[in-house]
């Protein structure tokens, strides 16, 4: 776990490789329809984004939308 820096995609059960880190995609990990039960990419983005708008629209982005109005 890195003390320096929030993970985007949640805290891994295994290290992260530089391959699986650009492959972790918000959009594909954190939007309603396509990820399983447990979201765990949705908490960095909530806390450094300060909304809860990705429980409304699937098409939030790090570098793009941040809020679906």
């Amino acid at each position: 776990m890195f003390r320096d820096k929030i993970i985007p995609s949640g805290v891994p059960n295994h290290i992260i490789t530089s391959e699986e880190e650009t492959a972790l995609l918000f959009p594909d990990d954190c939007n309603t329809r396509k990820c399983s039960d447990i979201c765990e990419s949705y908490t960095a983005w909530v806390i450094y984004n300060e909304n809860l708008d990705y429980l409304h629209c699937d098409d939030l982005s790090w570098q793009g939308k941040k809020k679906c109005k």
